[in-house]
């Protein structure tokens, strides 16, 4: 069942810059507690985890997180496929600071023998912004080491009144109906979880640092694109003074 009310802005705050807004991200590396979200079997627990992540879902039994591979025991934070799964001190924290816009819901962590993990609870992120706007993202031409020079948008950007107030937050369906599983917080919430030293969640970014290769949005993200992105990476590679592959 749902173990807390929403938690979300009862005021639209004033938008804090791009400058001031970070991408949640976790550990897949080996040594992390991965775990499944709902039956080993189920065929839908990836979309499932979208739902719950994205709020879109309730529960009225405790959802299964059983251990899959990695560490024996849990970290604070635990990555059940798109799910967010957290100890109870992420709860208390996200509390005392009075962060907004999420709400937890019940779950059941076991571990590789199956033995139980009471103090964790399902992160549902209820706060929201609008779609990705790459209209606004700067092409650049950026070369890894090792790689071949790749055009990138440069800043993830959206609608700036299209943002709720929330602390955290997830981007609202594009005009296409599409949704992602990508979590925005705050620098307020950076920093809180940065200084309690919660562990196994990263935040990249800024937002307006963000570096996207433009192929990342090909195929089901074409529609995305901006209408004059050939002649903009054309000109990317114009000024990074490199040849253009065929």
């Amino acid at each position: 069942m749902i173990t807390s009310k929403v938690t979300s802005a009862t005021q639209k705050r004033s938008f804090p810059g791009f400058d001031h807004l970070y991408e949640v991200w976790g550990s897949l590396g080996r040594r992390q507690f991965a775990a499944n979200f709902g039956n080993l079997d189920s065929e839908t627990s990836w979309t499932d985890s979208a739902a719950y992540l994205r709020g879109e879902t309730t529960a009225t039994e405790p959802i299964q997180i059983p251990w899959v591979e990695g560490a024996r025991t849990p970290s604070d934070f635990v990555w059940a496929q798109h799910a967010p799964i957290v100890h109870r001190r992420v709860v208390q924290l996200l509390r005392e600071h009075g962060f907004t816009g999420w709400r937890t819901y019940s779950v059941d962590v076991t571990g590789k023998k199956g033995e139980s993990y009471p103090d964790f609870q399902g992160l549902a992120i209820v706060g929201r912004c609008g779609a990705v706007d790459l209209s606004r993202s700067p092409v650049v031409v950026l070369q890894r080491p090792g790689g071949a020079p790749v055009p990138h948008f440069l800043g993830h950007y959206f609608q700036e009144d299209s943002w709720d107030g929330s602390d955290i937050f997830v981007e609202m369906p594009d005009f296409t109906g599409h949704w992602t599983t990508h979590m925005y917080v705050t620098e307020g919430v950076r920093l809180a979880f940065k200084q309690a030293k919660i562990r196994n969640v990263y935040f990249y970014g800024p937002l307006s640092k963000d570096e996207s290769a433009t192929y990342e949005y090909e195929g089901m993200l074409k529609h995305l694109l901006p209408s004059d992105l050939a002649r903009r990476v054309k000109a990317a590679y114009a000024r990074a003074g490199v040849p253009r592959p065929d």
